[in-house]
Order: structure tokens, then C-alpha cells, then sequence
């Protein structure tokens, strides 16, 4: 069996590393982190601020980590008490010149004044949670988004006032959740769940509504604005639930688990008391484990241990694309056992072009949303159970089994005016069923329904 179709991992283009992050050992180590004789160094979950701020990091023992950001040179700033490791200077490829350039020209007067603002006085801070880290999220309030040309990055807050609240949601083994305010450092547990949390997503409005997902079957929304406050338990799953996420324009969410489960729930009129199933899609051999929309809401992509990641028209439950990661694809007896090449994790681009997955054949693979053949480009990295982008979309970070975080410079490029117009037009109608109402022709129906991803 091989890992890629068409092509040798020779072939392929790699992905080039920044830095890294290590967890400190010997004394040292024991000193910045209290050992838990119940903890272990599993980096299940990272994820970065949405104001381009902090990164967060579950590094093991108990603790999460907030590193300070650099924006400006896309790497985690020098800091102290921290194993750093540097490659070097990060040679972009001309393409992504073109696009860093174009952007940096839009919006360089107002990025000097928010990096002046926020590299000062900031340092990493340290959470010691007390159990096991499972999930991370942050969410900030009050979003100032800035629409330039059409900008469908939803949950970008590049423009944020200097009152805003930026909140960590930390998911721990027991089933609390610990809310942390980055600012105050004001902590709220909320406690409702049974077992592990497995996922935590924010919505991306800035409404701090938390959406969390367990391995005691539910899933729960929570109201941050109102003290944190349970909203709804969403019961539809049979075993452990993997992973949630929101719909960029909240009219449904879609969670997965144990069993093949994928499920899309109606978030009617954005009543989050009144949120029911709206479908179950079946398609995957095995455990469902990660799930994400795509940006403008028209795509549901789920990753699952069968080696596959499916590309779902989540508002009319059919499979538009599937991406292999082993050849030839397996059988589904075989796709459903113990086949080594689990898919852990995926994340999407926030530019909607491609996505991320981390495999245990120990490749970080990004696949082109256009392209189901082989990846555009991949990295090896041993033991990788977790991923996201950052808020710009330029740098992917990989959390690891041994508690170490990879950052690698993701792809970028200037879109096709067609992407982009089909982009802003289905986040103005991001429901498939309503552009048949349109009066479309057949072929740009097709195009904006994702049935030609071209």
C-alpha cells in the first residue's frame, strides 16, 4: 500500500517548518510544570487567539500554555522557560509573495498600530488546569469585521476594540470546562458533563456561545454572556462524541463520534433551545473524528479513522469529494478495523482553498479543495494528533503524541476571481436548496453548488 496516488513522497512538495515547540524536561521541567502522576504529555488540542495575540497550547501535565504571537513574522515570539527550536528564515514561495503583498499594502498603516499595541507587555502565561487537557478554543467578543472586496472569513477578528473579551475554553478529563478570561485571568468552571471533553468550538459572531462535545454522548451550548449559563444538551449520539462545529452563519451545526456517527443539526432561526437533527449522513467505515465547515458555510468535511476525509453538501446530505490517504483505498471491512493510518484530525483553510490533515502514517498532508489526486504539499511529523491554522491562514500548527508542537508555513495563493465570487455569494445563500430558486443557469448552478470543484 502506498499513501499517495499518483505521486512518491519525493514528488511531493514539502511544507516548510518555522519552529518548533518542545516541552521542557529534567528539573527544569519540573519546576514549570507540576507532575500529575494521572496527567500525561499529549498535545491533544492547540489552537491560536483570533486577534493574532497568543497561542495557545495543552503541552502536557496538566497545562496549558498561552505563547505570545508574532503577527508580524508569523512565529511565536522569544520568550523564556520554553524549548524553542528555529529553521532558519521562512522563504515563501513567489506566489504566496504576490498574496502577502497585496495584503500587507491594504491594511499596513492599521497592522503597525495593532502589533505596537499588542507586542507590549505581554508574556507567556501558564494555566495549570489540575487534570488532563483534552480541548482548547478561544472566542472573543464583539468582532469588528472590516469587509474589503468580499472577504468571507468569517471567523477572522482582525479588527477588535480595545474593551473586547478574549476567552480560552479549556476541556478537561473530567468533564468540566474551565473558561479563562486572557485579560483578567477571571476563571469560570462549567459543569455539566459526565466524561472526557472531546471538542470546544466558539461561534465565530463574537456572542461567546460555546459549543462542547463529549464523550458522555452529548453535546451542550453554553451562554458566556450569561455567566455561563447551560443552554440546551443536544442527545443524538449513541457513544462518544469526537468532534462539533459551528455553521459560519449559525443556522446549524454538525458534531461527530463513535460508530460512523455524523450528525447536522437545524439551529432554526438561530433558536438555539429549539435545535434538533436534521440529518445523519452515512458515508464513513469507521469512527467519525473531526469535523469543520468551510468558510462560506456551503461545505461539511469530516475526518474519521477509515483513512478518508469526506467533503459533505451538508444542506442536502450528499458526498461531493473523497480524500484517501492510503492507495489503493481500502475495502470497508478493512477501512472499519485497525488499518494504521488513522485520520486524527482536519482543519480548514480560512481562505476556503484547502485544508489539513494530520494521519498516522506520520504525514501532514494539504489537500486542494479543487484536487482529490495528492496533496499540494506535506510534512512528516511522528505521532501528530491535532492541527489549526492561524487567524490569517499563513501558519498550520500540530500538536504531537510526545507533547510538541510543529509550525509549518501553510499554502497560500492568490484565488481565481471565480473562487472568490463563488465564495461571497454562497455565504449570502449559503443553503444549496435555495439557489435553485435563482433561476440560475445550469452550469454556474452546478459551479456554485460545489458540484464542479474547478
Amino acid at each position: 500500500m502506498s499513501s499517495f496516488q499518483f505521486s512518491t513522497p519525493e514528488d511531493i512538495p514539502k511544507a516548510q517548518p518555522i519552529c518548533d515547540l518542545r516541552p521542557q524536561t529534567g528539573n527544569q521541567h519540573q519546576v514549570l510544570a507540576y507532575r500529575n502522576s494521572s496527567a500525561n504529555h499529549e498535545t491533544w488540542s492547540v489552537t491560536f487567539a483570533p486577534d493574532r495575540s497568543y497561542f495557545a497550547w495543552s503541552s502536557g501535565n496538566c497545562i496549558v500554555r498561552l505563547v505570545p504571537w508574532d503577527a508580524q513574522r508569523n512565529t511565536v515570539q522569544d520568550i523564556n522557560n520554553v524549548n524553542v527550536i528555529r529553521y532558519g528564515a521562512v522563504n515563501l514561495q513567489r506566489n504566496q509573495q504576490q498574496y502577502l503583498q497585496q495584503q500587507d499594502l491594504q491594511q499596513q498603516q492599521q497592522q503597525q498600530e495593532e502589533q505596537q499595541d499588542m507586542t507590549t507587555n505581554r508574556e507567556m502565561k501558564v494555566i495549570r488546569c489540575g487534570e488532563p487537557v483534552w480541548s482548547l478554543a478561544f472566542g472573543a467578543s464583539k468582532p469588528h469585521k472590516r469587509w474589503k472586496h468580499i472577504n468571507i472569513k468569517y471567523h477572522h477578528f482582525e479588527h477588535l476594540d480595545s474593551s473586547y473579551d478574549l476567552i480560552l475554553a479549556i476541556g478537561l478529563k473530567s468533564g468540566k470546562i474551565m473558561t479563562v478570561d486572557i485579560a483578567t485571568e477571571q476563571i469560570l468552571l462549567l459543569m455539566d458533563h459526565k466524561d472526557v471533553i472531546r471538542d470546544l468550538k466558539f461561534c465565530s459572531d463574537g456572542s461567546l456561545i460555546l459549543l462542547s462535545a463529549s464523550r458522555d454522548q452529548t453535546l451542550k451550548v453554553w451562554d458566556l454572556k450569561d455567566d455561563g449559563n447551560m443552554v440546551v444538551t443536544l442527545q443524538g449520539h449513541t457513544n462518544w462524541v469526537y468532534g462539533c462545529a459551528f455553521a459560519p452563519d449559525m443556522t446549524m451545526l454538525a458534531s461527530v463520534g463513535a460508530q460512523k456517527c455524523v450528525i447536522v443539526w437545524d439551529l432554526k432561526d438561530r433558536n438555539l433551545r429549539q435545535c434538533k437533527i436534521l440529518r445523519r449522513l452515512t458515508g464513513h467505515h469507521h469512527d467519525a473524528v473531526s469535523c469543520e465547515f468551510s468558510p462560506d458555510g456551503a461545505l461539511l468535511a469530516t475526518a474519521s479513522y477509515d483513512t478518508r476525509v469526506l467533503l459533505w453538501d451538508p444542506h442536502i446530505g450528499i458526498i461531493l469529494r473523497q480524500y484517501h490517504h492510503v492507495f489503493p483505498p481500502l475495502s470497508p471491512v478493512f477501512a472499519g478495523g485497525s488499518n494504521n493510518n488513522y485520520v486524527r484530525h482536519m482543519a480548514f483553510s480560512p481562505d476556503g482553498s484547502h485544508f489539513a490533515t494530520v494521519c498516522d502514517d506520520k504525514y501532514i498532508r494539504f489537500w486542494s479543495l479543487f484536487d482529490t489526486s495528492d496533496p499540494i504539499s506535506v510534512s512528516m511529523v511522528v505521532d501528530g494528533l491535532c492541527c489549526s491554522y492561524s487567524a490569517d491562514g499563513r501558519v498550520l500548527a500540530t500538536g504531537t503524541r510526545n507533547g510538541s508542537v510543529h509550525f509549518l508555513v501553510a499554502p497560500k495563493e492568490v484565488q481565481t476571481l471565480q473562487h472568490l465570487c463563488r465564495l461571497g455569494i454562497r455565504r449570502l445563500v449559503p443553503n444549496t436548496n435555495n439557489l435553485d430558486k435563482l433561476g440560475l443557469p445550469p452550469g454556474l448552478r452546478n459551479y456554485l453548488r460545489y458540484d464542479m470543484l474547478t
